[in-house]
């Protein structure tokens, strides 16, 4: 079963609060919180994909309560209502990357779900490329492992006095050459320079 994103709405005024969670009930895990502070604590105990927060309430303000949250959970959804009066503050905040976007009030329930729906598609494109750079990462670091290895086991079998044999006469060769050797039979090794008849006779 496909899990459901986890939304946290934010706003310290019960009746907006209410309308926010009846927009999302149905389609989201929603989570409510009245204040800055209460709405940390949510993120705390709660696997939230995204938070909708209104700008203007008391002792925090919206793109501060987004500030204080960014550094320990900086891959989330973040949306602001707001007024007209403080647009320039969320431009600000949307260029330096504290907030997604911004819903001017009054807001459309379809127009908020709509942009909610944008913003987490983008962040799943986002993870999924997140996740396909590491895994790629990954690959490259066992093809480089992999090669060094293989690297030492050619340099091993070619190493001086060593010899690499791909046939099978070359194979019973070596063979014959294992039981004469540490005896003192005297065998005569036959053939054209560069045919490898050299290293036997050092073996």
């Amino acid at each position: 079963m496909t899990r459901r994103y986890e939304l946290l709405l934010v706003d310290d005024e019960v009746a907006n609060l209410q309308k926010l969670q009846r927009t999302f009930v149905d389609q989201y895990v929603v989570h409510l919180a009245q204040s800055g502070r209460e709405a940390l604590d949510v993120l705390g105990r709660a696997r939230i994909d995204a938070i909708i927060t209104d700008q203007k309430m008391p002792n925090m303000t919206g793109i501060e309560f987004l500030e204080a949250s960014q550094k320990e959970y900086p891959n989330l959804v973040r949306i602001v209502l707001t007024g007209f009066t403080e647009v320039d503050d969320l431009i600000a905040a949307i260029n330096t990357g504290k907030v997604h976007r911004y819903i001017t009030k009054p807001w459309e329930p379809d127009d908020l779900r709509m942009a909610l729906r944008d913003a987490l598609e983008k962040m799943e494109l986002q993870r999924e490329n997140e996740r396909l750079a590491a895994e790629l990462a990954r690959a490259n670091e066992r093809l480089r492992t992999e090669n060094i290895i293989l690297r030492q086991e050619v340099e091993a079998q070619i190493r001086p006095g060593t010899i690499v044999s791909g046939s099978p006469e070359m194979e019973n060769i070596l063979r014959l050459l294992r039981r004469v050797t540490g005896t003192e039979t005297t065998v005569l090794i036959q053939g054209e320079t560069g045919t490898g008849k050299e290293e036997p006779a050092r073996s």
